[in-house]
């Protein structure tokens, strides 16, 4: 796997043998390019907390809504 980021001029990437990685394996390898280009890494952590930018806020919703119904998520969906 390879991610790399440009920006002014300034190419710089990461690359891992296995292609294999996790979200959160992915993620810490992103964060560290943002920091690697210039990011003040209390920059980088604060833009990725959920925030007002969440992708899929009405699941919460959803969600509690389905759980006051009764409804409950099954084994399979786990």
């Amino acid at each position: 796997m390879k991610l790399q980021l440009t920006m002014h001029g300034t190419t710089i990437s990461v690359e891992t043998e296995d292609d294999g990685l996790n979200v959160t394996e992915m993620l810490n390898h992103f964060k560290g390019l943002l920091v690697a280009i210039g990011y003040h890494p209390t920059s980088v952590e604060s833009c990725l907390i959920e925030d007002e930018y969440q992708w899929f806020p009405e699941a919460e919703k959803i969600e509690d809504y389905l759980k006051s119904e009764g409804f409950e998520e099954s084994e399979e969906d786990k």
